[in-house]
C-alpha cells in the first residue's frame, strides 16, 4: 500500500503565517508586508499563503484583527487584575483612571487607527466579517467578565447590565479614533476627565 503524505496541519500553518505577518507589520507597517517574505519566514510556499488567505488585503485584515485583539485583551487582563487587587472603591477608581491614561497614550493612536482599518476590511467580505464578529464578541465577553468581577467586589453598581457597560467601554475606545478627524479636538486631559466621570457614574456610592 502506498503511504499518502499528509499536508502540514492547516491550523498550525495558518497560525505561522499570521504570526509572521504580524511581525512584519510591527517592523515596517503594512508596506513591510511582502507575501514572499512572509511565506519564507513561515516556512511555507507563497501558494500556501494564498490558499489560506486568498489575497494580501485579507491577510493584512486578519493580521490586524489578531494584533489588535491582543492589545485589547492586554487591557482586559489589566482591568481584571485591578478589579481583583483593589481593596477599596477609591483604589479601584484610581486604578481605572490609570488604565484610562494608558489608553489615551499618544502611542496608542496608531493602534486605534489600525483597529478601524481592520474593521473596514471586514465589511468587504462575509467570511472575514464573521471572523471579526466572533473576535469582538469574545473580547466584549471578556470585558463583561471584568465588570461582573468588579460587581462581586462591590465596586460597580449591580443595577446596570454588565454587557451594556462592556459595550460602552469598547465604544469610547473606538470613539477616540474620531478625534483624529477633529481639527479642534479636545485635549487628552479633557477626554480623560470625561471618561473618569463616566467610570465614577458606574461605581457604587459608599454608604454615609
Amino acid at each position: 500500500m502506498v503511504k499518502v503524505l499528509s499536508m502540514p496541519t492547516s491550523a498550525a500553518t495558518r497560525e505561522r503565517i499570521l504570526v509572521e505577518t504580524i511581525r512584519a507589520i510591527d517592523e515596517g507597517g503594512d508596506r513591510g508586508v511582502r507575501v514572499a517574505r512572509v511565506a519564507q519566514a513561515a516556512g511555507v510556499t507563497q501558494g500556501m499563503v494564498t490558499y489560506h488567505f486568498e489575497t494580501r488585503d485579507r491577510l493584512l485584515a486578519e493580521a490586524h484583527a489578531r494584533r489588535i485583539g491582543k492589545t485589547i485583551n492586554d487591557d482586559v487582563s489589566a482591568a481584571l487584575a485591578l478589579a481583583v487587587r483593589a481593596l477599596t472603591i477609591e483604589e479601584f477608581v484610581s486604578g481605572m483612571n490609570q488604565l484610562t491614561a494608558a489608553v489615551l497614550d499618544p502611542q496608542r493612536r496608531e493602534d486605534r487607527k489600525k483597529r478601524m482599518a481592520a474593521l473596514s476590511y471586514s465589511l468587504s467580505d462575509d467570511e472575514l466579517f464573521a471572523a471579526m464578529r466572533s473576535e469582538y464578541t469574545a473580547i466584549t465577553g471578556h470585558f463583561e467578565n471584568v465588570i461582573d468581577t468588579a460587581k462581586l467586589r462591590g465596586f460597580i453598581r449591580s443595577d446596570l447590565d454588565s454587557r451594556a457597560i462592556a459595550t460602552m467601554v469598547m465604544s469610547y475606545s473606538f470613539g477616540l479614533v474620531l478625534a483624529t478627524f477633529d481639527e479642534q479636538a479636545a485635549t487628552d486631559e479633557s477626554l480623560g476627565a470625561v471618561i473618569s466621570a463616566f467610570v465614577e457614574g458606574l461605581v457604587v456610592t459608599p454608604s454615609a
